[in-house]
């Protein structure tokens, strides 16, 4: 995995930006490692506690806070409080697109990585544990699947992953999986 054309092929496209007052803005971080040169993407495991998306499968992140510098500055808080992975020890690379989320959210992720081994320190309340998945496992021909459910009345189409007995689906899919395509795109997967 080379970090410097993964920044390049995000910064040299054009993003799409969610502007809108009515969704809360929040941040997460796509964390990126290379674990015995295969790169890996890190995923957690939400507890029952958390206030939103019980039980889900989601990058660290959350929403923006008043002492935030930006949503990169939310996006790495968030991580630290999370997970332990500390600011200082991620290179952010840069953004992908905006997803707003039927629950109101305006999530902008940010593509970052990290020396692997790491020690990671859960936040037992919101975590319940740690996933850390090979990108190629995602890349694979098949690898997405669609479902379509019903929210307040409309049919959503949505993708989905199925990671043994966990299943990545939401907002958390739809990142993962337009981050997986840039990559494969260019090559890199």
């Amino acid at each position: 995995m080379n970090s410097s054309t993964i920044e390049y092929l995000l910064n040299r496209r054009r993003r799409v930006v969610i502007e809108s007052s009515d969704l809360v803005h929040s941040a997460v971080l796509v964390p990126l490692y290379v674990n015995d040169s295969d790169p890996f993407v890190l995923l957690t495991k939400r507890t029952g506690h958390v206030e939103h998306h019980k039980g889900e499968i989601s990058f660290p992140g959350g929403g923006r806070s008043s002492e935030d510098k930006d949503l990169v500055d939310t996006a790495l808080r968030e991580t630290e409080e999370e997970v332990g992975l500390r600011r200082e020890l991620i290179h952010v690379l840069g953004p992908l697109d905006d997803i707003a989320t039927v629950t109101g959210f305006r999530i902008t992720p940010f593509v970052g990585t990290f020396q692997f081994p790491f020690e990671y320190k859960i936040n037992k309340f919101e975590i319940e544990r740690l996933l850390e998945v090979p990108l190629k496992l995602l890349a694979v021909e098949g690898a997405w699947r669609v479902t379509e459910r019903v929210y307040k009345g409309a049919r959503l189409k949505s993708f989905y992953h199925e990671l043994g007995d966990d299943i990545i689906w939401g907002a958390t899919a739809s990142i993962l999986k337009s981050f997986v395509e840039l990559m494969q795109a260019d090559g890199m997967l």
